[in-house]
C-alpha cells in the first residue's frame, strides 16, 4: 500500500461532548489522502482484488463486481454465484440507484413448502433453494454503471484461484474452529481430500450434509462412535478444549455430513496460511469470463443443467429421510433478473440517508428507526446526542423493538403482497408510536406490531422466522465520486450445504415463514408475477416470489457532502446494526471505527445485545438501563486477537468515509479480523484506502 499522509484531529473522539471514557481507536481508521478510493469488507483478498481494479483505472462498481467475485473464493460459505445481493450505489452526480439481485422462488413452489417439518430439515434440501442472483445483479451493475468489462473484472478472483486463497484465522472461524497454535478444525459443510502443502477443498455434493439433533453424551455416547458428526452450532463451542471430538459437538444441533472427513486426516490437520484451491470455480468463472453471464442463466446451457440435476438428486442422497428435490426448473434460471428498486430516503439531522427498498426489510425498519430516533430528539427524550446517554440508549432501544414488531407483521416481497411502506413512515403514525413507545420512561415490557393508516391489519398476521446469519458486507468508494455498498449472502454457513461445480448453493428459501399461513405477509409462494414495484421496463417483467431479507446497504450523505457507506452480515441484526454505528457518527461524532464498539442491538424482547471488548456497560449504567426498562445481554467478541471462537457475535460492519476533499477512511469489524495475523492492517481487515 501507498503510504500517506494522515490527519491526526480526524482521529480524535469529541471525549468533551461525550462522557464516555472506555478506549478509543480512531487511529485504525485515520482519514487518509485518497489516490483511487478506499474499501471496506471483511476479506483482506478481496480487498486487494477491489484495489487491483482501481489501480487500473476501474470506477468504484467495476472494484465492487471483482470484490463480489473474490468474496466467492475467501468467504464460499457466506456469500459467491450461488446466492443473492442487494446494492446501493451513488454517482458522482448524486443520484442513488438500488439494485435488487435476491434469490426467488421457483415457478412451481407452493404455499404450503414449509408445513409438517422444521428448518433444520429446510435449509438443505433442495426446496430450500432459490434461484440465484449475485451474478445477474453484478453483470447489470458493470455494464450500465462500469466501465470495464465483465471479464476484466472477474480477472481478479480468477488469479487467486490460480494462486489459491489464504486460510485467515478469523476468516474462517465460521467455517472452521481455530485454535491459538494455528490449527483449523474444519467445519461442518467443508472437507479436504488429504493435507498437502497446498490443499484442495472438496465441498459436499447435494444431499450430503444435514442437520439433526445432539447425541446425549451424558447418557454414555461418545463423539468417536460417529465421525460424521460435526457441530453446527460454534456459538456455544467451549474454545478451551481443543480436542477435535469434543468440540464436534459444541451445540444443541449438530451437522452430519458424509463429505467431511476427520480433522486430523493423515495426522496432519489445517494450518494458518495454508492455501486452498477451488478449480471447479475457477473454471466457471473462465467460462463465464469467456461467454458472458448467459452461461450461467441460459436454460439449455451446462450450468442450468447441471445444477437441475443436482437438486434432482437430493432426496436419494441425503441423510435425513424427509428431504425433498428441488422444484427448481432451467427456465426460472433462465427467466431470472436483477431490477431497479426506487431507493427509500429520509433525512436525519441535516443529512440524506439512502437505504433498498422491498423484497428486504432492512431499509424500510432503518428509515423507521430514524424517524423515532427524530422525534424522540424533538420531544426532549434525552438530554444529551452522545451514544452512552442513559435515555438516548432507552430511546434507542424502544426505537429498535417498536420497529421490529412492525417488520416483522407487515414486511415482504411488495410484488406478491400489499405491503404498507408509506404508511409505516406516515409522519401521524410515528408520533403515534414514538409518544407510547419510544418516550416511554421506563419502556414497556411488551411492545405490540401497529397498525398503519389506510391498511386493513385484520389481513395480515405476525411472523418471524429463523433465518441464516451468514452474509457479508462490502463498502467501495473512489476518488471520482462514485461509492457503492453491496450486501450478499447465500443464507445459512455454506447455504444448503452443496456445491454445483464450486459454486455454493443458497438455501435463501428457508427465509419465508413456516406454517402455510397465507396471512403471511412473508409466506412462501408460488407462480410468478409481475415485479410490478420494479423501475422502468424491469416492472413489465414476470417473476416469483423473493424471501424477506434483513440485509441494508446503506449510504449517508451529510450536510457538507462527506458520504458514508456502511452495512453489516447478522441477520436480522444487520439493519439496527448499521443504524447503530451510523447513529454514532451523526450524533456523537463518533470516528467510523469507534462507532463500531461497543455495539448495541434490540429486537422483539426487552433484552438488549452488546457487543464489544466488555468495557461496557459498566455496572453502573447496567442498573441504570435496568431501571429504564432495558436488560443487558452481553454477547462477547466473537473472536479473541489469535482467532479462536469465543461466543456469539452481533453483526460484521464494515464502513467507508469519504469528504468531499478527497480525504477518506476503511473500517471493518475487527469482530472479523485476526490483529496478529501477518494480513491484517491498521485499518481492519478487509479496510484499505488506495
Amino acid at each position: 500500500l501507498d503510504d500517506k499522509a494522515l490527519v491526526p484531529s480526524e482521529c480524535l473522539r469529541p471525549r468533551t461532548s461525550c462522557t464516555y471514557e472506555g478506549p478509543s481507536h480512531c487511529d485504525k481508521s485515520p482519514m487518509t489522502q485518497m489516490t483511487q478510493g478506499a474499501v471496506s469488507m471483511n476479506s483482506r483478498e478481496a480487498s486487494e482484488c477491489a484495489q487491483t481494479i482501481l489501480k487500473q483505472g476501474g470506477n468504484a462498481y467495476d472494484a465492487m463486481a471483482a470484490a463480489q467475485f473474490c468474496m466467492g473464493v475467501t468467504e464460499p460459505g457466506s456469500s459467491g454465484l450461488g446466492g443473492g445481493l442487494f446494492a446501493v450505489g451513488r454517482h458522482t452526480s448524486g443520484e442513488v440507484f438500488a439494485l435488487d439481485g435476491r434469490e426467488e422462488a421457483p415457478e412451481h413452489f407452493t404455499e404450503d413448502a414449509y408445513t409438517g417439518g422444521d428448518w433444520w430439515q429446510y435449509s438443505t434440501e433442495g426446496m430450500s433453494v432459490g434461484v440465484p442472483g449475485t451474478l445477474a445483479a453484478i453483470d447489470r451493475l458493470v455494464s450500465d454503471h462500469g466501465t470495464k468489462t465483465l471479464a476484466q473484472t472477474l480477472q481478479p478472483a480468477i488469479d487467486l484461484l490460480e494462486k489459491g486463497a489464504v486460510l485467515f484465522p478469523a476468516q474462517y472461524a465460521r467455517q472452521g474452529i481455530v485454535t491459538a497454535d494455528g490449527t483449523i478444525y474444519p467445519s461442518y459443510r467443508l472437507a479436504h481430500a488429504n493435507h498437502q502443502p497446498t490443499l484442495t477443498l472438496r465441498f459436499c455434493a447435494a444431499g450430503e450434509f444435514t442437520w439433526t439433533t445432539a447425541p446425549d453424551l451424558s447418557a454414555g455416547a461418545s463423539p468417536s462412535d460417529d465421525p460424521s458428526y460435526v457441530s453446527g452450532n460454534f456459538e456455544q463451542i467451549d474454545s478451551g478444549d481443543l480436542d477435535p471430538a469434543t468440540v464436534a459437538y459444541g451445540g444443541d444441533y449438530v451437522g452430519r455430513a458424509k463429505c467431511m472427513l476427520e480433522s486430523g486426516h493423515d495426522g496432519v490437520p489445517y494450518q494458518v496460511n495454508d492455501r486452498v484451491f477451488n478449480p471447479d470455480l475457477k473454471m466457471v468463472y473462465e467460462q463465464i469470463a469467456a461467454n458472458g453471464a448467459q452461461w450461467f442463466y441460459d436454460k439449455s446451457g451446462p450450468f442450468a443443467t447441471k445444477l437441475i440435476e443436482e437438486l434432482g438428486a437430493v432426496s436419494n442422497r441425503h441423510l435425513n429421510s424427509k428431504a425433498r428435490n428441488g422444484v427448481m426448473k432451467a427456465s426460472d434460471l433462465e427467466g431470472y433478473r436483477a431490477v431497479y428498486r426506487e431507493p427509500l430516503h429520509t433525512k436525519y439531522q441535516g443529512s440524506d440517508l439512502y437505504f433498498m427498498n422491498m423484497p428486504t426489510s432492512g431499509g424500510l425498519s432503518s428509515v423507521m428507526l430514524a424517524k423515532y430516533m427524530e422525534c424522540a430528539r424533538e420531544q426532549n427524550g434525552f438530554s444529551s446526542q452522545c451514544w452512552n446517554d442513559i435515555d438516548y440508549l432507552r430511546s434507542v432501544n424502544a426505537g429498535m423493538r417498536t420497529t421490529m414488531q412492525d417488520r416483522s407483521k407487515f414486511m415482504a416481497d411488495v410484488d406478491f403482497k400489499d405491503v404498507p411502506v408509506d404508511g409505516l413512515q406516515d409522519a401521524a403514525y410515528i408520533h403515534e408510536r414514538c409518544k407510547a413507545y419510544v418516550l416511554a420512561d421506563p419502556v414497556p415490557a411488551s411492545i405490540p406490531p401497529g397498525c398503519p393508516p389506510g391498511f386493513d391489519c385484520d389481513n395480515m398476521t405476525y411472523s418471524e422466522t429463523v433465518g441464516g446469519t451468514d452474509t457479508t458486507n462490502m463498502v467501495v468508494a473512489d476518488t471520482m465520486g462514485n461509492s457503492i455498498v453491496i450486501t450478499s449472502s447465500i443464507e445459512s454457513t455454506f447455504g444448503a450445504g452443496f456445491t454445483v461445480w464450486g459454486v455454493q448453493m443458497n438455501n435463501e428459501l428457508s427465509d419465508f415463514d413456516w406454517g402455510g399461513n397465507t396471512l403471511n405477509a412473508n409466506n412462501p409462494e408460488g407462480g410468478k408475477k409481475l415485479r410490478k414495484s420494479a423501475l422502468g421496463s424491469d416492472a413489465l417483467t414476470m417473476g416469483g416470489k423473493r424471501p424477506r431479507s434483513s440485509m441494508s446497504p446503506t449510504i449517508a450523505v451529510k450536510a457538507d457532502g462527506t458520504i458514508v457507506g456502511v452495512g453489516s452480515a447478522g441477520g436480522s441484526r444487520i439493519f439496527f446494526s448499521n443504524m447503530w454505528s451510523l447513529l454514532r457518527v451523526l450524533d456523537s461524532n463518533d470516528c467510523i471505527y469507534d462507532s463500531m464498539y461497543p455495539r448495541m442491538v434490540s429486537r422483539w424482547s426487552s433484552t438488549a445485545e452488546v457487543g464489544g471488548d466488555g468495557s461496557w456497560p459498566s455496572a453502573k449504567d447496567t442498573y441504570k438501563l435496568d431501571q429504564k426498562g432495558v436488560k443487558i445481554a452481553l454477547k462477547g467478541s466473537g473472536l479473541t486477537d489469535e482467532g479462536i471462537q469465543t461466543g456469539s457475535y452481533i453483526s460484521k460492519l464494515s464502513i467507508v468515509m469519504v469528504r468531499p476533499d478527497g480525504y477518506g477512511a476503511a473500517a471493518s469489524d475487527t469482530l472479523t479480523m485476526a490483529p496478529t495475523d501477518t494480513h491484517s492492517t491498521s485499518t481492519g481487515w478487509g479496510g484499505l484506502v488506495v
